[in-house]
């Protein structure tokens, strides 16, 4: 029986574009801020190189983004106000941050909250399916 074999895009969720925007737009002294899930995507796309590491997961290994402008978040689903000093410490130092998100969860309002408490201002926002990109300035 007949299968469907148009092509479809897997992850369902939008992130190349902008990963590529974010790549395209971050001047020198910008900081691109990565949630976690977007690792992967960003490893895959991103211009700025990664490296395999050993990690205590399923597959046995994880991703390390070797770009020094390009700060990974690490994972605080359980409890997202350990998300501020990261964010803090990734972006002390400059006045722009890009932030790329997908496959997020409820925990991506805490980190868009921190920055509008920290005094950064949204100046640009790009939605698709399933995933952002959030330009804010000091």
């Amino acid at each position: 029986v007949g299968r469907d074999l148009r092509p479809t895009t897997y992850p369902a969720f939008d992130v190349r574009p902008l990963i590529d925007e974010a790549d395209r737009s971050a001047r020198g002294g910008d900081q691109i801020v990565v949630y976690p899930a977007t690792r992967w995507a960003w490893a895959v796309y991103g211009d700025g190189g990664f490296e395999p590491v050993d990690a205590d997961n399923e597959t046995g290994f994880d991703v390390r983004i070797t770009d020094p402008d390009v700060a990974v978040l690490r994972p605080h689903r359980d409890d997202p106000s350990r998300y501020a000093a990261e964010l803090s410490q990734a972006t002390a130092g400059s006045d722009t941050a890009i932030f790329v998100a997908s496959h997020w969860r409820e925990d991506i309002l805490a980190i868009e909250d921190w920055f509008s408490v920290a005094g950064w201002t949204e100046v640009r926002r790009i939605e698709r399916p399933g995933a952002r990109l959030v330009e804010w300035r000091r």
